[in-house]
């Protein structure tokens, strides 16, 4: 697993329907730092998980090494190379 660390902070935000233990801190995340993500529904395998409308903008994390962007999350492990994962 791959650790990273940040320049600045990140700082989660709660909205409508999210609940976040770590709201509204600025994480530096030196250390092993936890954040738990509630949504308020069940979301097991035997869920049936609903949204009513789901809205991001892109973030960049450490000149880019790190993008979050809509469903997908690029990694830049080294200057040639980069992963790209897609949430479906």
């Amino acid at each position: 697993m791959p650790n990273f660390r940040l320049n600045q902070p990140i700082t989660f935000k709660e909205g409508t329907g999210l609940t976040i233990d770590q709201n509204d801190i600025e994480l530096y995340v030196r250390d092993h730092t936890g954040v738990i993500f509630s949504i308020g529904q069940a979301v097991g395998s035997g869920s049936n998980v609903q949204f009513n409308e789901v809205t991001s903008s892109k973030i960049i994390i450490d000149n880019g090494s790190l993008i979050l962007s809509s469903n997908t999350i690029s990694v830049r492990l080294h200057k040639l190379e980069t992963l790209v994962f897609q949430i479906i």
